[in-house]
């Protein structure tokens, strides 16, 4: 069987993986914490996976009735005992919806992994699901290797999952696949508890917390929203089957979602082009376009570390909202999760975040927040 390792668009990382650990299942075969990659699952463990480095992207549900961040540090120090008895070496456990929160963000921490040598990425996650009209939780763990790439791993790639109710038995399945595989174990020097690294700053450039002039004589490339392409010849096996129904079900949305975005567009005072990101932003800038809009969904209070901003123990962020003339305060709590928007240039790396902190919990009014911002900022 021939392996399609075409990948995916980078801006839709955030969406693709996030949004099936967070969706109700009907019934444990659907349970994928991977997102839209269509792995090669298999009873052994990746290759590597007990000689290399390996990072753990850990996901929980909202706290219940909430935006707000559940303890996923509990989780990883709760596993980190087992991998250290497996053999396996995590370096560091990171939140997954932090590393997909946007293109900028999943290459930065891409480039960090591949400094560190990082050659394996686990995922596990908690999920909420529905069986037989009843939720229940699952605890998933998902091995596979790092492709070394800023979209983390391709289709068709070796892959090992085991899942149950209990986050203890979930983790018994790994520890006891590492005691029977026959694979080679060498990493003996493991950290005797989790490590939890400070995000660096994404941006790659100067930031700004303004708007760029020429923002009137330039064009702004707008990244549509894309469909998720099917590989040929993916791994047949009843996750991946279930999967291709669950992408097409996702594309029939991309029209409506683009739809919205070119209506929230209109605001926008200078001229712009909607395009396909995934093309590259080389093509986009021999496209004629010098500034991409780019966006981030996380946390409040991570987002503003990953765009630089000064670091505070405030519990809310204030977004402020104009309608009708008028303005009005949302108090908004940090570790709720936001999106927040900001301008690039393509040539520089530079970053604009406009004057006023103007995040919100979906992305059509955060949109809306930022063009506002930008009229006001402007005219000035």
């Amino acid at each position: 069987m021939t392996k399609n390792t075409l990948k995916l668009p980078l801006l839709l990382l955030a969406f693709i993986i996030l949004i099936i650990p967070n969706s109700f299942a009907q019934d444990e075969e659907a349970v994928n914490i991977a997102g839209f990659r269509f792995l090669d699952y298999s009873s052994d463990l990746p290759e590597g996976l007990l000689t290399q480095k390996s990072v753990v992207l850990v996901s929980v549900p909202p706290l219940e009735g909430t935006s707000l961040r559940g303890d996923w540090k509990d989780v990883a120090k709760q596993v980190h005992p087992v991998l250290r008895k497996a053999g396996i070496d995590a370096v560091a456990y990171y939140n997954l919806e932090d590393v997909i929160s946007g293109a900028d963000a999943t290459s930065s921490f891409s480039e960090s992994f591949k400094k560190r040598q990082i050659g394996q990425l686990i995922l596990l996650s908690e999920i909420k699901l529905f069986i037989n009209e009843k939720e229940q939780n699952r605890f998933v763990v998902v091995a596979t290797p790092f492709n070394q790439n800023s979209d983390l791993m391709s289709h068709g790639q070796p892959a090992w999952k085991a899942q149950s109710k209990q986050l203890d038995k979930t983790m018994e399945k790994l520890l006891k696949a590492s005691e029977k595989s026959k694979q080679k174990k060498g990493n003996f020097l493991i950290i005797e508890h989790p490590e939890f690294l400070k995000y660096g700053n994404l941006i790659k450039g100067s930031r700004f917390p303004s708007f760029s002039p020429d923002l009137k004589l330039d064009n702004l490339a707008v990244p549509q929203f894309e469909e998720i392409e099917i590989p040929k010849g993916f791994p047949v096996n009843s996750a991946n089957n279930r999967l291709t129904k669950q992408v097409k079900a996702e594309n029939k949305k991309v029209g409506e979602k683009n739809k919205a975005l070119a209506r929230e567009m209109l605001e926008y005072p200078f001229n712009y082009g909607l395009v396909n990101y995934s093309k590259g932003e080389d093509n986009i800038k021999k496209a004629g376009y010098q500034f991409v809009l780019m966006r981030l969904k996380t946390s409040g209070k991570e987002i503003k570390k990953l765009l630089g901003y000064d670091e505070n123990d405030s519990d809310q962020y204030i977004t402020l909202v104009s309608q009708n003339g008028k303005n009005t305060m949302r108090h908004i709590p940090a570790d709720a999760t936001v999106y927040k928007y900001y301008i690039k240039h393509l040539h520089t790396g530079d970053v604009y975040l406009g004057n006023q902190w103007d995040a919100d919990e979906d992305w059509k009014s955060a949109l809306q927040h930022f063009i506002r911002n930008l009229k006001k900022e402007v005219k000035k």
